[in-house]
């Protein structure tokens, strides 16, 4: 297929045209495609240029673009602001949830919970007590089209000057948007809702676009999961008394005890379906869990429009809300016989919590008109399409693109995989962690440029620190626990002004850096991966997960070790966004080897991957590739 445009980027990497041909094809024919290629390649800019295609010849469509965090939506409207110029068929807008662009809670600062926000704010609609709601409904549609439509500062001044919601826009504005931007959050636990609406305003085809797809499981697993504690249950009931019903205490006390029978018995490292914990759950209440729900988030929604001094000390309840809304929810859409319950640690103090985990999150997804649709699916490592086919309820013919070269768009990457060496827990020693430093301090002092170290936890991190020695021209920034925001922007400034001569950054899989951080091109030259960030469930545990029916064998793979892999390839991604220089890609741990793992790792970065075994073999690795 030929493009309509010049690609925005010139020259286009190898692949990239066709891709994007690919991918107007797949919208305009309401196909799924499958596109597996590295982070940096530009899948972003391909779906851009496609879509930016059929919007000329086709305005009934609308593109509905999923990203796994609020910053890679962001990341998707800068990479549009970068291109506009060429793809002038796109109108895109990006989403926030109602709760963080309320005008009312900021300018009056009123204090509510998130969890709470959707039944106070229905109060003040159905009251006709919210300024800005009243008036955003007044408006004609022209008056919101001078908002720009790409920037949150601008939507909130301009709501703020005509005082009207800036939520109730964003929905309007839709109505004259064709490329929706929104979390995989917020799109499943609210905006789906909105596209009902949406399809009976305008003569509309739907279509989708799917971020990191490979993390859209996990992630909806997340969403649909529930956590319950004792401590939780304790605090909540510490919170209500005195203002809740009395009734409503008995039943939190009964729900609290049969928590820490089951807990109890969960702790032994064994588990149950959803259907079971919930029964259990339930035992000998005389209320079922939606009513105790209803009841406690009135009481909790009447303490918050009283002001009371209280509200501040209101998380517990808050948390118990969250808990019972989500177990409700699984329970009438039945999917508690696709959950399983287990303890999600074996600490002491920690035994009274349990984890109820949905594992055919696809139960989740919108109906089959809302579904049906192109549908692009963007990852750095996608797996089987047929697994995917059946974890997303996927329908009709499947395409599957895949960079099966990276050598062809990063002409300079070298993958080496250690198969000697291990950050597993129980082969840790000190021999191991110093055999382990000196590694790193080879690699990083062999490495031209710039380096980043990620390591499977941050104890694995302190621990392997002693042991490194590296050049003192090289600065080095280390990823400190609970970093704040602004400790994590300003480590990330030095790093970039310290981009010319030669720094190092040693962060966590699954960290602040690890993914949705935008590295300058050509900015790392070396990226060594640290053994895999699995947890350490009993035994017990595994062997009742494999004795499940078979919908719930793979529990394992798909909550602990997919997560683990994905973690490893978006800290790859930092690498990959290079388009001319040298890059090397060290997987330290022998576990990439094993069929279990390897099994799970796109063919492009294993396709010519070297194996070494020791640090002379490591060495020679490293000196061919840096003087070819």
């Amino acid at each position: 297929m030929s493009f309509k445009e010049p690609f925005p980027y010139e020259p286009p990497r190898q692949g990239q045209q066709e891709l994007v041909g690919l991918i107007q094809k797949a919208l305009e024919e309401e196909r799924t495609l499958l596109v597996e290629a590295p982070s940096g390649f530009g899948k972003t800019v391909c779906v851009l240029s496609a879509f930016d295609n059929v919007a000329r010849s086709h305005e009934e469509y609308k593109l509905i673009f999923l990203a796994r965090t609020r910053r890679e939506v962001a990341r998707v409207i800068e990479e549009y602001m970068r291109v506009s110029q060429k793809l002038t068929s796109l109108k895109p807008i990006s989403f926030l949830p109602r709760f963080e662009l309320c005008l009312k809670r900021r300018d009056e600062q009123i204090e509510v919970e998130r969890a709470l926000f959707s039944a106070y704010c229905n109060h003040l609609v159905r009251n006709r007590i919210c300024q800005y709601y009243e008036r955003t409904h007044a408006l004609p549609i022209a008056a919101l089209t001078s908002i720009r439509r790409n920037l949150l500062e601008d939507l909130l001044a301009t709501s703020r000057h005509n005082a009207f919601c800036p939520y109730e826009a964003l929905l309007r504005l839709a109505l004259n948007s064709n490329v929706l931007v929104m979390t995989y959050r917020y799109f499943f636990l609210s905006f789906r809702n909105y596209l009902v609406q949406l399809l009976s305003a305008v003569t509309t085809r739907l279509c989708y676009v799917i971020d990191e797809a490979h993390s859209l499981f996990s992630s909806l697993t997340s969403l649909f999961s529930v956590a319950l504690s004792g401590s939780l249950l304790h605090e909540a009931l510490a919170e209500v008394a005195g203002s809740a019903p009395p009734a409503l205490a008995e039943q939190l006390g009964l729900l609290k005890a049969n928590l820490g029978a089951l807990a109890g018995e969960l702790s032994k490292g064994q588990a149950i379906t959803g259907e079971e914990a919930y029964m259990r759950l339930t035992s000998g209440l005389h209320h079922t869990l939606d009513r105790i729900y209803a009841d406690l988030r009135a009481t909790s929604l009447q303490r918050t429009l009283a002001a009371s001094p209280l509200i501040m000390r209101s998380h517990a309840s808050v948390g118990v809300l969250e808990a019972l809304e989500r177990l409700t929810s699984l329970r009438e859409a039945g999917m508690l016989k696709d959950c399983i319950t287990f303890v999600p640690s074996y600490k002491p103090e920690e035994r009274s919590t349990i984890l109820i985990k949905c594992i055919r999150p696809s139960l989740s997804l919108p109906s089959k008109p809302l579904w049906r649709g192109g549908k692009i699916l963007l990852s750095a490592t996608l797996g089987s399409p047929e697994v995917l086919r059946r974890l997303l309820d996927l329908e009709g013919p499947i395409t599957y693109w895949a960079l099966r070269d990276a050598k062809a768009a990063f002409p300079g990457l070298l993958c080496i995989v250690d198969a000697a060496l291990t950050s597993r827990l129980r082969e840790r020693s000190q021999a191991n962690l110093r055999e382990i430093g000196e590694r790193l301090s080879l690699f990083v002092a062999s490495i031209p440029g710039n380096t980043c170290l990620f390591f499977s936890s941050y104890a694995m991190m302190k621990a392997v620190k002693p042991h490194l020695l590296l050049p003192d021209n090289i600065v080095i920034m280390t990823e400190e626990r609970q970093l704040s925001m602004e400790e994590a922007e300003n480590m990330m400034r030095l790093f970039k002004a310290n981009l010319a001569s030669r720094a190092l950054l040693m962060a966590v899989q699954n960290g602040r850096f690890s993914e949705g951080e935008d590295f300058p091109p050509d900015s790392i030259q070396g990226v060594a991966i640290v053994g895999l960030a699995l947890p350490q469930p009993k035994r017990p545990l595994l062997l009742t997960l494999r004795a499940l029916r078979p919908s719930l064998r793979l529990a394992y793979t798909h909550l602990f070790l997919r997560p683990a892999i994905e973690a490893c390839l978006q800290c790859i991604g930092r690498a990959l966004r290079a388009k001319s220089k040298k890059i090397v890609v060290y997987l330290l741990d022998k576990r990439f080897l094993s069929p279990q793992v390897s099994e799970h790792l796109p063919e492009w970065l294993l396709r010519d991957a070297k194996t070494i075994s020791d640090k002379k073999g490591l060495q020679t690795m490293l000196s061919t590739h840096r003087n070819n």
